[in-house]
């Protein structure tokens, strides 16, 4: 599997493919109808409540909207899904994010602290770690 740090920031479905991507990862609100597609997706659903925070949507083309989630959002995802997804994602999206300008270590805690409780222990005990990095 590629590294998200090998990847372009845009590539075509054939270049994802070759790069190891076999599924698009796609989040809906609990609940939601499922679209059917020609492509293999990966669904989440996430708690209705909790959906939109740290979700920012871009227009495409004057009339789509994608939502994309804020890399805080990503890390706390990364983090309450690492009994499926496993560590080592949390942990290198937590490195990375450290690493770029403009990073906030007290708002990724803050969000979690507020939003995902049960998540905000492991995300202060690893920046905590990380910090001596």
């Amino acid at each position: 599997m590629a590294q998200c740090d090998d990847l372009p920031a845009t590539f075509t479905y054939a270049e994802a493919m070759a790069a190891g991507l076999t599924t698009i990862d796609i989040a809906l609100p609990r609940g939601a109808h499922r679209p059917a597609t020609t492509t293999r997706v990966t669904w989440h659903q996430f708690d209705r409540e909790s959906f939109d925070i740290g979700r920012d949507t871009i227009d495409v083309a004057g009339h789509t909207g994608i939502g994309v989630y804020s890399a805080e959002r990503s890390i706390i995802d990364a983090f309450r899904l690492r009994h499926r997804e496993g560590d080592e994602l949390a942990y290198g999206a937590l490195r990375r994010w450290l690493r770029r300008p403009g990073s906030s270590p007290g708002a990724l805690h803050e969000m979690a602290r507020r939003h995902f409780p049960k998540t905000a222990k492991a995300i202060r005990q690893a920046l905590e770690i990380l910090q001596y990095e």
